[in-house]
């Protein structure tokens, strides 16, 4: 993974502009990039609603969980955290240590690489089932459901009706089609057709398996002259637990022509963003984050 902090020209201009506007005073807000882009570029930013002053800048877990989730709606990822120092020098503190310690874990979910097989094709696993490996190392699991059982939660348990295999490279976008006699199932140049009888529908869920999953992510540091200063935190999930490496990077100014792989705006402040609904991610829980001087 880069260890440059690729950033495009309209977005830092605006995080710039509320460092200016905020004054003395810290502020703070969420980096993002575009869902799907493998080339990180924070394509995006907003500002977040928080209490602060001239020593620290402080969102809730609502706030911050809120903004996070809006971000997704608009096919952005987060990919990290901004916030101002005010009149201060540029630098990571011990306070901004502690709060991508905390926070960053949550927000790796997003942003995991993991290990891939060098060449991975579709596979039968069983009578009603069958998986296709997806392009970031995680699995699509595919169940076939027959007729509901009456009076009783569940679905009679019925059998793929045919099974061909082709070999051709795909030219869809998704591994899966389904048309609904039978669903094709698409990758490493293998392309799996299974029917599916009368009265049965296909289910799906993705499974990750990866015992090592990694994820880069960005935290830059800005002041009201228009300093600046960047970590680069690599968040490795092994087995459930989180472990951060941070260190510093080099920023690079993008002109917003492409360079971050489409649009680039500044979206100003969360408070547009914000909604009612919550999003937890599964490797940690948000709990609020601190950003200050100390």
């Amino acid at each position: 993974m880069s260890s440059t902090f690729r950033i495009s020209q309209c977005v830092l201009d605006g995080i710039l502009a509320a460092a200016r506007h905020a004054g003395n005073s810290e502020c703070m807000g969420l980096l993002a990039a575009a869902v799907g882009e493998r080339q990180q570029c924070v394509s995006a930013a907003c500002l977040l609603p928080a209490e602060a002053s001239g020593s620290h800048a402080e969102a809730d877990a609502e706030t911050i969980s809120t903004a996070m989730t809006s971000l997704l709606r608009r096919r952005l990822r987060p990919v990290g955290l901004w916030h101002s120092h005010g009149s201060h020098a540029v630098f990571h503190s011990g306070t901004d240590d502690a709060t991508v310690t905390k926070l960053f874990p949550a927000m790796a979910a997003w942003n995991f690489e993991r290990p891939r097989a060098e060449l991975g094709v579709p596979a039968i696993t069983g009578c009603d089932t069958a998986s296709v490996p997806l392009g970031d190392g995680r699995t699509l699991r595919i169940l076939l459901a027959g007729p509901k059982l009456p009076g009783i939660e569940g679905n009679e348990r019925v059998s793929w009706s045919r099974m061909d295999v082709l070999f051709a490279e795909s030219t869809s976008h998704s591994p899966v089609i389904l048309d609904g006699l039978a669903v094709k199932l698409m990758a490493g140049g293998v392309c799996l057709e299974l029917g599916i009888p009368d009265g049965a529908n296909v289910v799906s869920e993705i499974e990750d398996h990866a015992a090592v999953r990694s994820a880069k992510l960005f935290s830059l540091v800005v002041n009201r002259r228009g300093e600046k200063y960047a970590e680069a935190l690599t968040v490795h999930d092994i087995c459930g637990e989180s472990h951060i490496a941070k260190r510093c990077c080099e920023i690079a100014v993008l002109m917003d022509d492409g360079d971050c792989g489409g649009g680039v705006s500044w979206l100003g402040s969360g408070t547009s963003l914000l909604t009612t609904s919550m999003n937890r991610s599964r490797t940690g829980r948000l709990t609020g984050c601190r950003e200050g001087v100390s």
